[in-house]
This record gives structure tokens, C-alpha cells and sequence, in this order.
């Protein structure tokens, strides 16, 4: 599970990026077969995004890294919960103004594209380095927990090993 968080909060640094990248594309699109895919990946991105992220602050099944289905469990490291809040407070505004057209599947208006391209660009790097922090703070975390695991694990093969020479001296 720790590994399939891990993996999921490195992803959603790549997803911040791609969000940003589709927004900058979408006006340099030559024609209506490229603006489409541009903006299908702007959609899709923003979705595993979004989807991710709140997986993270409440737990919830998202899309794993080979493309099937996984259940986060909601990130209960206090370090970790608040770099979860915080791209979550940044993140509100853009969520909020593309999330009825995903949800309903109609075109996003122009004027929408462009208030997320310019949130997503002033505040793309706040969310890029939250997410970088969150991976870190997962990492240590699970660090954390291998490493106590390995001191019981020690703890158990010595009470063994100690019964065991006591067995055999009797």
C-alpha cells in the first residue's frame, strides 16, 4: 500500500504538469482533430488529478499506475495530510470551474480555458512542489515503518533463537 501511495503522489506531479502543458498547447493547435486530443488530455489529467488527490485526503478508489483500479487509503501522517490540504485549497478554483463541464461531458468555453490556464500557470509550481513534498513525506513515512518492522523482526528471531538454545541445553 505504502509503495501504491508512493508511486501514486510521484504520478501526480507528471499530472500537474500535463494539466499545464495541455492549457499552454490548446492555443497553438493547428486543427480540430489536435485541439480535441489536447483538450481530452487536459480532461483526463484533470480527472486522475482530482480523483487522486481527494483519495489521498479521504480514501477512495482510483486509476493505479497499470491502469486498473486501487483503493488509496486516506493518508493519516500529519505532514502528509496538510501538503494533501494545501494542494487541495490551491487546486479548488481550477477543479471548480472545469468540474461541471466534465461532469455533464460538454465543451469547455473558451473563457474557462483560459482563467484555468492562467490559475494553472501562476500557481503550477506551488502544486508541483507539494506534490514532490507529499512523495517525500510518504517515502519517510514507510521508511519509518520498514525500519521498525526490521527492529521486530530482530527482537522475534532473538527470543526464537534464545528458546530454541534453551531447548536443546535442557
Amino acid at each position: 500500500k505504502d509503495a501504491i501511495a508512493i508511486n501514486l503522489s510521484g504520478r501526480q506531479r507528471m499530472l500537474s504538469q500535463r494539466i499545464t502543458k495541455s492549457l499552454l498547447a490548446l492555443p497553438h493547435t493547428k486543427s480540430d482533430a489536435e485541439r480535441a486530443q489536447t483538450i481530452e488530455e487536459f480532461r483526463e489529467a484533470t480527472k486522475m488529478f482530482d480523483q487522486t488527490l481527494s483519495a489521498f485526503a479521504q480514501g477512495g478508489e482510483v486509476v493505479g499506475g497499470d491502469g486498473k483500479p486501487t483503493t488509496l487509503n486516506k493518508v493519516t501522517n500529519r505532514l502528509s495530510a496538510t501538503f494533501i490540504s494545501e494542494a487541495q485549497q490551491i487546486w479548488l478554483p481550477t477543479r471548480n470551474k472545469v468540474a461541471p463541464y466534465f461532469a455533464n461531458n460538454i465543451a469547455i468555453p473558451e473563457s474557462v480555458l483560459a482563467e484555468s490556464q492562467s490559475e494553472m500557470l501562476s500557481k503550477n509550481l506551488q502544486i508541483l512542489k507539494l506534490m514532490n513534498k507529499l512523495t517525500s513525506a510518504l517515502e519517510n513515512d514507510s521508511r519509518k515503518q520498514a525500519n521498525l518492522l526490521r527492529i521486530l523482526q530482530t527482537i522475534v528471531f532473538f527470543i526464537a533463537l534464545t528458546n530454541f538454545i534453551i531447548v536443546v541445553r535442557k
